[in-house]
């Protein structure tokens, strides 16, 4: 299983914020760690981050399971951005506790489908990468 992230910004300025920045950051972290083995299997899954703007917001609160591509192996978890996180001084933080929160709820849906997974070792690899926003 692989992990990638994008984010839907409603508003242009919205590109410049400093949760844009993390988010940018840390795509380009899990993108560095192509070597290891939990970024080259299947299934993916890509975690959309959904934010709000003047004329559109997610829908929703938290976060969701939007589609899984059997076809693609491909897992899409969509997890709704507050307003306060924007512009947070800890938008990395955020965005890390996202992804390992997508990571364990994937783990649960593709337990209940009967696909093979390892979430032990895509949390591991997430939390080396990010050891300041994720210990506790």
């Amino acid at each position: 299983m692989s992990i990638s992230v994008s984010a839907f910004y409603p508003d242009a300025h919205l590109k410049e914020s400093a949760f844009a920045n993390a988010l940018t950051r840390v795509a380009m972290a899990l993108a560095k760690e192509n070597s290891n083995i939990s970024q080259r299997s299947a299934p993916q899954i890509e975690v959309v981050f959904m934010l709000s703007g003047k004329f559109d917001s997610p829908g929703f609160e938290g976060m969701r399971i939007r589609r899984y591509d059997s076809k693609e192996a491909t897992l899409v978890v969509e997890s709704a951005v507050p307003e306060k996180a924007v512009n947070a001084t800890n938008a990395q933080a955020y965005v890390v506790a996202a992804i390992l929160d997508a990571v364990e709820n994937a783990g649960e849906f593709l337990k209940e489908i009967e696909m093979s997974f390892n979430g032990e070792a895509h949390m591991q690899m997430v939390q080396e990468l990010y050891p300041e926003a994720t210990a506790s």
